[in-house]
């Protein structure tokens, strides 16, 4: 695929709102809900200028933002009012929104804000978690359009994989992607890695939304693992990679946890291929229960530690059991959890004569 030298408006980097979001997100972690709070009660420049008002500490809003986040706040929580103008007012020096919309831009990327028509709106069910934007890289910006929840299925699990996990995961997001579904998934090894893979097989993509989507925990200028390059590369030329963290940010455990939640948000249905007892991906499926998104995890032998989460979600009820018939993925469920997720049903059926439904 060619790369579209007349990019989609998303790009326009001399955009006041844009270099605001971009401003902001360098001043402020993705899931801050206190930010989240005060951005309901005033405009993005707002708190800005809010910020940059050293020692001050709007005690007027207070109340509002603790009626927002449900909880009487204190002085020893993440969530108070003054400990978040604190740690926001450390980043200033440190930030320059200008070079990270420009190191974007070398990368064959941009900057997505709520504002724009192609915001996957999808993860405004994420609330107080929602990101303030989201980084993107792409051979092809119109394929932003396509990532909307409809068409969207995650498949999640072990970094160690084991071969049973491979090739399950290959056949089902192979399956998947020929019937027009995109694979999201993390860009990690093991399970990750084999579910854009299966994607990708599929040459003659003639769908609108693209064939795969990674969300990667660290900024799109850092491609990691760096063992995966070459897949992230191939993704960027064909799907799409998104992060909520701005050019130049290096991954963090804890930043793996945080991007696991968009990553349950963007799709209809997540899968959890092959997990430990305490697998990451089981935060994934966590979030997918919480949103109420559609859960199923792929049983394995009962000998088998890399599958013990998958076991683990489907005994509490929290999944589906995948099961396969052929090439035709189906998920079944003993004791529906809710809305929507009835006995046979939940995720994307396939049957030899009609595909997903």
């Amino acid at each position: 695929m060619s790369i579209n030298s007349h990019p989609v408006p998303v790009d326009d980097r001399t955009n006041q709102e844009r270099l605001t979001y971009a401003h902001l997100n360098q001043l402020i972690e993705p899931n801050d809900y206190t930010a989240t709070a005060l951005l309901e009660l005033m405009s993005p420049q707002e708190l800005i200028a809010l910020i940059r008002r050293a020692d001050f500490v709007p005690w007027g809003l207070k109340s509002q933002v603790d009626d927002i986040l449900g909880v009487k706040t204190t002085s020893n929580m993440a969530q108070d009012l003054k400990a978040a103008m604190t740690r926001w007012r450390k980043r200033p020096p440190l930030s320059n929104p200008v070079a990270a919309l420009d190191t974007a831009a070398r990368h064959n990327g941009g900057l997505l804000i709520p504002t724009d028509p192609m915001w996957p709106t999808q993860l405004d069910d994420l609330n107080l978690g929602r990101p303030l934007c989201l980084w993107w890289r792409a051979s092809d910006p119109q394929l932003l359009a396509g990532a909307q929840v409809a068409k969207n299925v995650a498949i999640v699990g072990s970094r160690d994989a084991s071969d049973y996990g491979d090739q399950v995961t290959f056949d089902l997001g192979r399956t998947l992607a020929t019937h027009g579904y995109t694979i999201v998934s993390g860009g990690a090894y093991g399970i990750d890695a084999s579910a854009h893979r299966a994607a990708l097989t599929v040459e003659d993509w003639a769908y609108p939304n693209p064939p795969t989507i990674t969300v990667m925990a660290g900024g799109i200028d850092r491609l990691y693992p760096s063992g995966n390059s070459n897949l992230l590369n191939q993704i960027v030329a064909r799907g799409v990679l998104l992060s909520e963290v701005p050019p130049g940010t290096t991954s963090a455990r804890f930043r793996f946890l945080n991007r696991n939640r968009i990553i349950a948000a963007l799709s209809r249905l997540v899968i959890v291929a092959e997990a430990r007892h305490r697998s990451g991906a089981l935060n994934t499926a966590s979030h997918a229960v919480e949103l109420g998104r559609d859960v199923a995890a792929v049983p394995g032998s009962v000998f088998a530690p890399n599958s013990a989460g998958c076991h683990r979600l489907i005994a509490e009820g929290s999944a589906a059991a995948a099961c396969f018939t052929a090439r035709c993925p189906r998920a079944r469920r003993r004791r529906p959890q809710h809305p929507g997720f009835t006995r046979g049903s939940g995720a994307p059926e396939t049957n030899r004569s009609a595909g997903p439904r």
